[in-house]
């Protein structure tokens, strides 16, 4: 498997103070961590923005079919609407 994107480099101080580099990267970095670490990262990070995105997009798509945004919709028939989605499945 070969990664498409450059490796990002990690310079020795990401902040002034340094905290970005306590907060972004494990203890004793880069020693600590095998060397194949930063690549592994990417793909994460990634992965969990992929979710992140699907999870909105579901969450907007759920709303739009119980009527959310809809002026002619009421509250009325969106919530029997997801009532009845609920109970059918």
């Amino acid at each position: 498997l070969t990664f498409p994107l450059p490796l990002p480099v990690f310079p020795g101080n990401l902040g002034n103070s340094g905290n970005s580099q306590r907060v972004l990267l494990p203890q004793g970095f880069p020693d600590s961590v095998s060397p194949d670490y930063a690549r592994y990262q990417c793909w994460d990070s990634l992965q969990a923005l992929c979710s992140s995105l699907a999870g909105s997009l579901s969450t907007r798509a759920v709303l739009e079919a119980v009527g959310v945004g809809d002026g002619a919709a009421t509250v009325t028939g969106a919530a029997l609407t997801w009532l009845l989605r609920g109970a059918l499945g």
